[in-house]
């Protein structure tokens, strides 16, 4: 569940249950509409569709597309791609990956991927399109692989927001601000998910 709390928090949802909040008609069907918004998903087979794709076929895929390209500069692809004077969606993904390809190495945006996987299982819950067993059987191993891939909260959420800029640059400069000062809290509050819970706590 703390793995989901960047965006849980910045959607002002609860931080320490599954749902997040106690479910009510009106937050379910609220819910179902920025599920279909944001990822266009409608249904249980819509959701466990997205869920394979963010295991699979996310914007970690993507990156690692990228880096491939990033480290072969002659590329027809890199060549038209830095053409345009203008930032263009691709311009802006392919500097993210410039400055932080290295880096992150094979872990890539696996923090972004597999938070909003997260997230996920814990809104299919919350409209009714995952049992409580469905959510955790399937949110246990996602967090043993970051808990596998990563050394802390910290470089987790820092890498997350690296993930949501190559997501969207438009809107991780719209919420920029809300984005660092909600890590900043999460890192510092002394009843912080990740203050209380340390990242090496055994995953059973």
């Amino acid at each position: 569940i703390a793995c989901s709390a960047q965006l849980f928090k910045q959607n002002e949802d609860g931080l320490f249950s599954l749902s997040g909040e106690e479910p009510t008609e009106a937050s379910i069907r609220h819910e179902k509409e920025l599920l279909r918004k944001w990822w266009s998903i409608e249904s249980r087979e819509d959701l466990l569709s997205m869920l394979e794709r963010q295991l699979n076929d996310g914007h970690h895929s993507l990156w690692m597309r990228y880096d491939g390209w990033r480290r072969n500069p002659v590329s027809n692809v890199v060549a038209a791609i830095t053409r345009g004077k203008e930032i263009s969606t691709e311009t802006a993904r392919l500097g993210l990956v410039r400055e932080y390809g290295d880096k992150f190495g094979s872990r890539g945006l696996k923090a972004w991927d597999l938070c909003r996987y997260i997230c996920l299982c814990r809104w299919g819950y919350r409209v009714g399109w995952l049992s409580e067993a469905e959510a955790y059987s399937r949110m246990m191993p996602v967090a043993r692989e970051l808990q596998r891939t990563y050394s802390s909260w910290q470089q987790l959420g820092e890498e997350y927001l690296v993930g949501r800029c190559f997501w969207s640059r438009e809107q991780y400069l719209e919420d920029k601000d809300d984005s660092e000062e909600i890590l900043k809290d999460l890192l510092t509050s002394p009843d912080s998910p990740w203050v209380t819970l340390p990242w090496n706590t055994e995953l059973k």
